[in-house]
């Protein structure tokens, strides 16, 4: 896939459907489709069941989604969900990531005098 002509955090949502295949779309690509999401932003592909027999680089499917979700870079939602009839008589795939939503931690420094705001006052 390469890097995408597109912006950081751009899309809430991307969607594939039998775009990961051999010869089209990687697993490898998959921290780049995660750079053009917003934090909180969802991956869900589908693709045809069988491939990480057939391809080394869709046998470290699974593996590649374990390490982000370890590095905290994603979570998986769902998947694989694999059910029937995807392409004519062959079985499919489904998965869903979660693009890590950023925390913001608000505090108040030690040497600061506390402020509160009363809206109608």
């Amino acid at each position: 896939l390469g890097s995408i002509p597109i912006n950081d955090e751009t899309y809430d949502v991307v969607m594939s459907s039998n775009g990961f295949a051999p010869g089209q779309i990687y697993p490898s690509a998959i921290p780049e489709i995660l750079r053009i999401l917003r934090p909180g932003g969802y991956l869900m592909w589908t693709m045809r069941e069988g491939y990480q027999h057939k391809s080394q680089r869709f046998a470290l499917l699974d593996a590649e989604i374990t390490d982000l979700t370890k590095t905290g870079v994603a979570e998986l939602v769902m998947g694989p969900i694999v059910f029937d009839n995807f392409c004519l008589d062959d079985p499919g795939k489904f998965y869903m990531l979660r693009k890590t939503p950023r925390h913001h931690i608000a505090y108040q420094l030690e040497d600061q005098p506390v402020t509160t705001h009363s809206p109608n006052k």
